[in-house]
């Protein structure tokens, strides 16, 4: 805890480490959790515009846009809802770590990776090593 006048406060690495720990799928801290990753919801798409590493598992609750210019590196664990995709506009980089594993934590499926082109530029998917890629309808389109 933290050393406030009322010490009930929680420090950042604190709520790092409770964050880390219901991220993992079997750990029992999960199942005080809602499983809101399992229903897409639109209004929870993430766009990727700058140059991003995740190393941390994430459980998404909408799709997933890598735009032009925009490139993410996955080192870990990340859950899609069901009929959720990964869209990489042109110009966009996807880098899949052999450590990734994208699926769908509810048993369902997602739609897959979509590799948008327009003209000569097309979006890019590069995979370091073997990643793991479960429940899919269309792997990559």
């Amino acid at each position: 805890m933290d050393y406030n006048a009322y010490q009930n406060a929680w420090t950042p690495c604190q709520i790092g480490k409770i964050q880390y720990r219901m991220a993992q799928e079997h750990s029992p801290q999960r199942n005080f959790l809602q499983p809101n990753w399992c229903t897409l919801h639109d209004e929870a798409h993430i766009f990727i515009r700058d140059t991003v590493e995740w190393r941390g598992a994430k459980d998404l609750e909408g799709h997933l846009t890598i735009e032009s210019g925009g490139s993410l590196k996955i080192n870990c664990r990340v859950s899609l809802p069901a009929y959720a995709k990964i869209t990489v506009k042109p110009g966009g980089t996807l880098i899949l770590d052999e450590n990734a594993r994208l699926h769908n934590a509810c048993g369902d499926r997602w739609e897959g990776i979509e590799i948008q082109e327009q003209g000569k530029i097309k979006g890019q998917v590069i995979f370091i090593g073997e990643p793991k890629m479960e429940n899919i309808v269309n792997p990559l389109n």
